[in-house]
């Protein structure tokens, strides 16, 4: 079985801190449909702190906000993990962008998140 959630995120400047993030298609976003994220927890980070209506998705990382978040282990390792779904559509991305960036809050707004990735885009007509 293969592992999806093994993605590494370039680390952020405090005060902000640097999550974790992974999707389910390795990277893979296609323009038509949906995309499912996870914030996954670390040794220093519980993602279950974060406030999920302050979580944005997209090219800045300002587009688009989670029709539908839960709390779960995704990657099997004892730690519960946030898991996202976003309207792709709403997320600005487009064919050939390949950064997407994730944005929020912890609860209480007490210290903001990012984390980002490369993606590719598929299923464009060129």
């Amino acid at each position: 079985m293969s592992n999806d959630f093994d993605n590494t995120v370039s680390v952020i400047e405090d005060p902000e801190i640097s999550v974790p993030i992974a999707s389910e298609r390795n990277d893979n976003i296609n323009l038509h449909g949906q995309i499912q994220l996870s914030i996954l927890s670390t040794s220093t980070f519980d993602a279950s702190t974060i406030n999920p209506s302050t979580v944005l998705f997209g090219k800045t990382g300002t587009e688009a906000s989670a029709e539908h978040f839960m709390l779960r282990d995704v990657n099997r390792d004892g730690k519960i993990d946030m898991r996202l779904r976003f309207d792709t559509k709403k997320t600005g991305i487009q064919y050939g962008d390949t950064q997407a960036i994730l944005t929020g809050e912890t609860n209480g707004g007490q210290q903001p998140l990012k984390g980002f990735d490369s993606i590719t885009v598929v299923g464009c007509k060129k």
